[in-house]
Parts: C-alpha cells; structure tokens; sequence
C-alpha cells in the first residue's frame, strides 16, 4: 500500500473519532495496518501539528491546524460548479 494512503486512512479513522479521540490500538485493529506503520504516521502527524496526542487518555485528536485545512477548503468549495 503507497505510505500517502496510510496517511489518509490514519487521518480518516482519528476524524471518524474526533468525539472521543481514537487510541494506537483502535487505529491498527480498525485499519489492519502493520503497527510500525501505523506508529511512524501518528508520530509525524503529530509531529507535523495535524494531530494532537493526550498523554493522559492515550488518544488522538485531529488538531485545529487540520481542521483550518477543512476550512479553507469549505470557504472556497464552488458548489455550484460541483453539481453542474
């Protein structure tokens, strides 16, 4: 599997979870993903600011630098265009 689609799918699944964080656990069982792989990608998107970790609860949470991401996005989407 190319490593810019473990990225998305590691994103997606801690964005599917944003309500109660998502832990290492849950992300490799729910992906199927080898750990190594699954730990490398946490580490640089936290690293990267586009995921917070609570070391407390041991859970992961798309940050806000992520969700400005989301946001510039919405603010510029051409719906129109897109259903035409």
């Amino acid at each position: 599997m190319n490593p810019l689609h473990k990225v998305f799918l590691v994103l997606e699944t801690v964005v599917s979870k944003q309500g109660t964080g998502a832990t290492y656990s849950e992300i490799v069982t729910d992906l199927g993903l080898p750990k190594s792989s699954v730990h490398r990608v946490l580490k640089d998107l936290t690293e990267l600011g586009y995921l917070n970790y609570n070391p407390d609860t041991k859970r992961y949470f798309g940050s806000l630098r992520l969700a400005s991401l989301g946001a510039e996005v919405m603010a510029n989407f051409q719906l129109r265009r897109h259903i035409r």
